[in-house]
């Protein structure tokens, strides 16, 4: 069975201008695909949601009394103050080994 195919339509088959949208019957642009009657539901639905409704999220369990909402800012600020010193000194060796 042939689900999708391609319909190729011409100039020389749509008819002239002059009589009007009611003379014509098929008034679709060249080149359209021809689906399959049993898929025009599918497509015309549109996407389904992929994940819960937003109101459905649980955000209890991510506020306990633990949990520290400056904690990612904490590392990325030991991060740089590791690095900075780190990228310093390998700087200071390749331009010590230029000179």
């Amino acid at each position: 069975m042939d689900l999708i195919s391609v319909k190729e339509t011409s100039s020389a088959t749509s008819p002239p201008a002059t009589q009007g949208l009611a003379a014509s019957t098929d008034r679709r642009r060249p080149g359209r695909i021809e689906v399959s009657e049993s898929l025009l539901p599918l497509l015309r639905a549109g996407p389904e949601p992929v994940g819960p409704p937003v109101a459905a999220i649980d955000i209890s369990a991510m506020e306990g009394e633990g949990d520290d909402m400056l904690a990612p800012a904490r590392g990325i600020g030991f991060g740089l103050l590791v690095s900075v010193p780190l990228w310093a000194l390998i700087a200071a060796c390749v331009a010590a080994f230029i000179r």
